[in-house]
């Protein structure tokens, strides 16, 4: 669980600094956090076992990956031709990654609710540092400026000094089989990703 928690205080910093920069910079409310989508895609596809339908490449080919197209992303947005590209992307489409990562949400809870059974190894690292839709609610409180980010960034760290309240009350528990599952976490982000899912009805 050491692990697990040095994983908890890299991705806590690095959305800290990111919220910050974004915050003195840009003096927009936009907040930040790693792209989850990214390290499922890095654990299950990209690091996982090839006998799982993995590519059983090393975790660090998997950052180099991440370290490209990071790279390649900030081009595209400094000769603003991301813009460009997102414009011509139907809403169809766009529509349809919200409702996956609704059912991404919800598998992985289903697995922590030990009503679906998945082994996909360990994360070794972070991934790209992405805006995420919570931040319209933020927004939407009356955040305007980049204070809103620096704030956040605050309270984010400062979270980090309940973590063990946090274990205690929401943590996994073994089960004979090997399987860690989340009871207390698991049927909210189900209802979540739920929600997500059945956006387009």
């Amino acid at each position: 669980m050491t692990e697990n928690r040095a994983l908890l205080t890299k991705l806590c910093r690095c959305t800290y600094h990111s919220l910050r920069l974004h915050g003195l910079s840009c003096q927009l409310p936009h907040c930040f956090r790693t792209n989850h989508g990214t390290q499922f895609l890095f654990c299950v596809s990209v690091c996982g076992p090839v006998v799982a339908s993995g590519m059983g490449y090393s975790w660090q080919v998997a950052l180099g990956a991440n370290l490209i197209s990071c790279t390649l992303f900030v081009i595209l947005s400094f000769f603003e031709l991301r813009a460009l590209i997102t414009s011509i992307i139907p809403d169809s489409l766009k529509h349809a990654i919200a409702v996956r990562i609704g059912l991404l949400i919800a598998l992985v809870e289903f697995e922590y609710g030990g009503i679906v059974v998945y082994t996909p190894g360990t994360l070794l690292g972070t991934t790209t540092i992405t805006s995420y839709i919570e931040s319209t609610a933020g927004i939407q409180a009356g955040g305007r400026t980049g204070l809103s980010n620096i704030i956040t960034a605050c309270l984010l760290l400062l979270s980090l000094l309940f973590y063990p309240l946090i274990k205690m009350a929401g943590g996994s528990y073994q089960t004979p089989g090997g399987n860690y599952l989340y009871p207390v976490i698991a049927p909210s982000l189900i209802i979540i990703g739920s929600m997500m899912i059945f956006k387009l009805l």
